[in-house]
């Protein structure tokens, strides 16, 4: 077994397990993936070191739409509310992504006792 140096960990093999889930994947210096679930905008981040990020955009309710007549001109004005979250960890292994990807998942869109419980398996 080789032990993998702290900023070689092989980003190009992550590629198939994301895009087989609908993942649409950017490589350079860094692998972004980025998935549209419903109404969850994902964005997941994965550097050379083995560390990831997760953020997840929700639009919490429906946005806010007026429009306001001012001195020869009507503005459309329209404001929405996001809730964000993010999530981040470490893995050492390729083994380690899909545990890892899974749980942050569940971490970031849902703040529940169980999703915390779920993550202490990484701890």
């Amino acid at each position: 077994m080789t032990v993998q140096r702290v900023a070689d960990f092989p980003l190009i093999e992550l590629i198939p397990a994301l895009t087989s889930k609908g993942w649409a994947c950017s490589l350079r210096e860094t692998l972004t993936a980025y998935h549209d679930d419903g109404g969850d905008r994902l964005q997941l981040v994965a550097d050379r070191g083995g560390r990831l990020l997760l953020r997840r955009t929700v639009r919490e309710g429906k946005p806010e739409e007026r429009v306001v007549g001012g001195a020869h001109r009507t503005y459309a004005v329209q404001r929405e509310f996001l809730v964000v979250s993010t999530v981040m960890t470490t893995i050492a292994t390729l083994e380690d992504f899909e545990m890892a990807l899974s749980t942050m998942m569940s971490l970031a869109s849902d703040a529940s006792s169980e999703a915390a419980e779920m993550g202490k398996e990484h701890v």
